[in-house]
């Protein structure tokens, strides 16, 4: 996702990998290291991930990877379809009339609100680059208005979505 210049993991460069944690009695910290490589990284982001899920799953007491919290804490997990962000969207579509059009109509149906948009040409002839800045939405209303704008016979390849953090 996108960050703002005015977060934490703004400052992260390079092969430096960064965990950003927003907790009630520490505010937000980042944790900072150097990078494992990608391969190494994502394995070992999986099996946390695997290990939490099995934690959370058995309704396990125990503390969880790395100590992070306990399962009988207040916390409730929502999911992502419930939750709002901003999102960047990009579409490629014939150059043709009314293409925007169809495009706006879709986002307003989804009650999803225009921040910015931009229609540019692409090395390929006849076809436009498009690109919506939402505000924030909730994820399920994103999502339903992007697969409809994918299922538009003018959109030529699937479409980008990047999510804001806030």
């Amino acid at each position: 996702c996108f960050v703002s210049n005015e977060n934490l993991l703004s400052n992260v460069n390079g092969v430096i990998n960064a965990v950003y944690l927003k907790c009630d009695n520490l505010g937000e910290t980042v944790q900072t290291g150097a990078g494992a490589g990608r391969l190494p990284t994502a394995s070992a982001v999986v099996a946390d991930l695997v290990s939490l899920a099995r934690s959370v799953d058995q309704g396990s007491r125990k503390a969880l990877p790395m100590g992070w919290f306990n399962v009988d804490n207040s916390a409730t997990l929502v999911p992502i379809s419930e939750t709002s962000a901003r999102y960047y969207l990009r579409f490629t579509s014939r150059d043709a009339c009314g293409v925007l059009a169809k495009i706006t109509s879709v986002l307003a149906e989804n009650n999803i609100s225009i921040e910015t948009i931009i229609q540019k040409n692409v090395k390929d002839p006849g076809k436009v680059s498009i690109v919506v800045i939402t505000e924030k939405t909730q994820d399920c209303k994103a999502s339903k208005a992007v697969d409809a704008i994918d299922a538009l016979p003018e959109i030529v390849e699937k479409s980008q979505v990047i999510r804001f953090s806030h």
